[in-house]
């Protein structure tokens, strides 16, 4: 017998306790997008006056379209879930997809440069 308090989403069981957890996980990545926005922007202010433009201007773009993601999944996540709309559940949890896919392989992208960087000095100090 099926519990009165379940939906039935994904062929998954959506129960009472689950849409309370998906707000409050949606309520953090919202805050979440929104405190690395405000970072984008003072470290941008920061950087722009010590004359690193074009780190500056990188750093806050990816910034800022990585957490666009974020803070989607939060904003559509909380709608899907106050509106029982699944088609806004699926958008949100490709947005929170993307958010990660996108960070691991920026994370992939920063270790091989660092590792690549250990390895050039490496070899620049074992030849002196």
């Amino acid at each position: 017998m099926e519990n009165s308090n379940t939906e039935s989403i994904f062929n998954l069981t959506l129960s009472q306790k689950l849409k309370d957890d998906f707000k409050t996980a949606s309520t953090w990545a919202s805050i979440t997008a929104i405190v690395a926005f405000i970072n984008a922007a003072v470290t941008l202010f920061v950087n722009v006056s010590q004359g690193a433009l074009f780190s500056a201007f990188l750093t806050a773009a990816i910034s800022v379209l990585i957490n666009i993601f974020l803070l989607n999944f939060g904003r559509k996540m909380k709608a899907g879930i106050t509106d029982d709309n699944q088609e806004q559940i699926n958008d949100s949890l490709n947005d929170l997809r993307l958010y990660f896919k996108i960070t691991g392989i920026l994370i992939i992208v920063v270790l091989v440069i660092v590792l690549l960087s250990l390895i050039v000095l490496g070899f620049a100090y074992g030849t002196k």
